[in-house]
């Protein structure tokens, strides 16, 4: 969706939420080293109250057509539906790990683990610490197919 944005010639802003202070500009340096008259806002996933306040007043106001929320499941995912009345016409998509990844900070996971959807496994094995973060997983997934 980003490369399709960055290709179009009408100049929507696109939004990056998330990662860890200096990710999130790295990986929105990145794409904008590709596709030059992209706009991309970005901010860190770390803000304060006022910060924060500040973020979503900038959001209302640019409107962007696309945001990337890259706050790690589940946090993300309330985070956009705690937030998208903001830009109630954008397109909204929890990214996970991808500023990581986007900013050169990690590496992608080999094509077997992106063919079979095993990223997440890449992940674990990269960073084994995060084996509790990982367990909200299976429990987030069975209850939004329980709230259905």
């Amino acid at each position: 969706m980003v490369r399709h944005i960055g290709e179009g010639k009408d100049n929507q802003p696109i939004a990056f939420y998330g990662g860890a202070p200096g990710i999130t500009e790295l990986a929105a340096q990145r794409w904008q080293r590709e596709y030059p008259g992209l706009k991309i806002l970005a901010n860190h996933g770390f803000l304060t109250e006022s910060e924060q306040d500040a973020w979503q007043q900038t959001l209302a106001q640019e409107r962007p057509c696309l945001i990337l929320v890259g706050l790690g499941v589940p946090r993300q995912e309330y985070w956009i539906r705690d937030h998208r009345h903001l830009c109630p016409q954008g397109i909204w998509i929890g990214v996970g790990g991808s500023f990581d990844v986007w900013s050169g900070t990690k590496e992608r996971a080999p094509e077997f683990f992106c063919r079979y959807n095993l990223e997440w496994l890449y992940r674990l094995y990269q960073e084994p610490w995060r084996w509790r973060r990982m367990l909200a997983l299976p429990k987030f997934f069975f209850r939004t197919l329980v709230s259905r």
